[in-house]
């Protein structure tokens, strides 16, 4: 990820990159879709060369439809909807393959998405 000074204007991040974005929608995502009634919670890291992501539940829509986009059903509607207020989130079905892009025109390898299903 580039290096950016971070610096709030008004409590707004300034100098943001496309990148940046990408990540914030990723981590909105991983809130929207998360099923808060499992008992496994949502999991951030940090790595050197990766962020991971992970969130309780399925992906609802299934992974294919997901990627191609244009199609969503977000597990937490009201979670989506708060974010969308504050101008987070894309709209419904845009976000993951607008990361996918901004990922590809910065030189990254494609996001990994996995899913996997625990007894």
């Amino acid at each position: 990820m580039p290096k950016v000074l971070f610096k709030l204007v008004d409590t707004v991040r300034m100098e943001n990159t496309p990148v940046h974005d990408a990540v914030r929608e990723a981590l909105v995502n991983c809130l929207v879709n998360a099923d808060f009634y499992l008992p496994r919670g949502i999991v951030v890291e940090g790595y050197p060369d990766k962020i991971v992501f992970r969130n309780p539940g399925t992906i609802i829509v299934g992974k294919k439809q997901m990627l191609r986009g244009g199609d969503s059903e977000p597990r937490n509607a009201n979670i989506m909807k708060m974010f969308n207020l504050i101008g987070l989130g894309e709209h419904a079905g845009s976000g993951v393959p607008d990361i996918f892009s901004i990922w590809n025109s910065a030189g990254y390898d494609d996001p990994i998405v996995e899913e996997f299903f625990w007894r």
